[in-house]
């Protein structure tokens, strides 16, 4: 008896859907039991929702999302350093009592990469 899991892993897609479709049909035979795909999903090329589609199509499949998909799914969350400007914080939309506390509590971004 064969008690093998047989795991997929993917990785920096980049909305590269050719490239996506032809690795999918290459892999069309190999029969997997979960497809993990990490990061970077929907960014650089041309075909984001077309990509994110077929990966959701994907039997078994859970993703690890990079930053690129945080953004897309919970928005870029404005990041403050001690260097900024009243001006740089103005045109980011931030106030400079966000920058302040924000300074204060953290030296990087709060997003979870």
């Amino acid at each position: 008896m064969d008690n093998d899991v047989r795991i997929l892993v993917m990785s920096d897609i980049y909305a590269n859907l050719p490239t996506l479709r032809g690795v999918l049909h290459f892999l069309k035979d190999w029969d997997y039991d979960h497809a993990i795909i990490c990061r970077e999903i929907i960014v650089i090329y041309p075909y984001p929702a077309e990509t994110i589609d077929l990966v959701f199509l994907m039997p078994n499949v859970e993703i690890a999302m990079g930053n690129h998909e945080t953004y897309f799914f919970f928005g870029l969350k404005p990041v403050y350093t001690k260097d900024m400007t009243v001006e740089e914080i103005a045109h980011t939309g931030g106030s400079t009592n966000s920058c302040v506390q924000n300074c204060a509590q953290n030296s990087r971004s709060s997003l979870l990469f």
